[in-house]
């Protein structure tokens, strides 16, 4: 028989009394000859383990663990393009331009534009334009190259790919690659970039030094010798002339 209770002295009375009902039980019952008392264990302290603050760290551990897992699985699996030169690398072929969302060139792309197109205005292909009949693909092997359309941040890198080769099959001339939809915050962090004057962090450095310069020359007046006075020179002492 046991008995658990808070209270240590009303759990030893509790069981006291439940031996001796026993005891008296089998004297009375005709069921049983008798039942007699062996031994009685003092009470002792029960100590719970409570484990709850180590199950809440492990699970936070483990959740960590597999969201961490999820997002090194996603970026695996991202074939999407962000900047220009991971397109290049990519598919092997310059990136003639960059197009923010606003449609307008980021930073110094349209140089590079003008420069791979020559001033002209190229056909742009993007993906899922190939599927046109032949007229189409010998109106674009006359043309002087086209521009193959890669949005940013798009999860479409195959289908660019199997424009590319569709395109090559064609033996159509792709001049570049054409980033369109691109982030212009995104890249003004990636490249490091000052929105307002358009130089990276690096060159503004060197900006502002070499301006700080000019302007402590600027402030120093003609020297006290008379050398930076227009004309000026510097007077020299010679010895007597042996």
């Amino acid at each position: 028989m046991t008995v658990s209770d808070p209270d240590p002295d009303r759990a030893e009375a509790i069981l006291t009394a439940v031996d001796d009902a026993l005891v008296a039980f089998g004297g009375e019952s005709d069921v049983f000859e008798s039942i007699e008392f062996l031994s009685r264990t003092p009470s002792k302290l029960v100590i719970y383990n409570d484990r709850t603050r180590n199950a809440v760290w492990l699970g936070l551990f483990l959740g960590a663990l597999t969201g961490l897992f999820i997002v090194l699985i996603g970026a695996t699996l991202d074939d999407a393009v962000y900047v220009p030169e991971e397109a290049e690398r990519r598919y092997g072929l310059p990136a003639a331009g960059v197009l923010t969302k606003d449609g307008s060139f980021y930073g110094e792309t349209k140089t590079d534009y003008d420069y791979i197109t020559g001033g002209k205005e190229l056909p742009r292909i993007g993906t899922g334009e190939t599927e046109a009949g032949p007229a189409y693909f010998d109106a674009l092997r006359e043309s002087d190259g086209v521009l193959a359309e890669v949005p940013c941040g798009v999860k479409n890198g195959t289908a660019t790919e199997h424009l590319l080769s569709e395109l090559s099959k064609q033996n159509v001339c792709v001049k570049g690659l054409l980033l369109t939809g691109a982030d212009a915050k995104f890249l003004d962090r990636y490249y490091r970039r000052d929105r307002q004057t358009g130089r990276g962090t690096k060159e503004i450095g060197r900006y502002l030094s070499g301006k700080q310069d000019a302007l402590m020359e600027k402030s120093k007046g003609p020297s006290e010798d008379g050398s930076d006075a227009p004309g000026g020179k510097k007077d020299k002492s010679e010895g007597p002339e042996a």
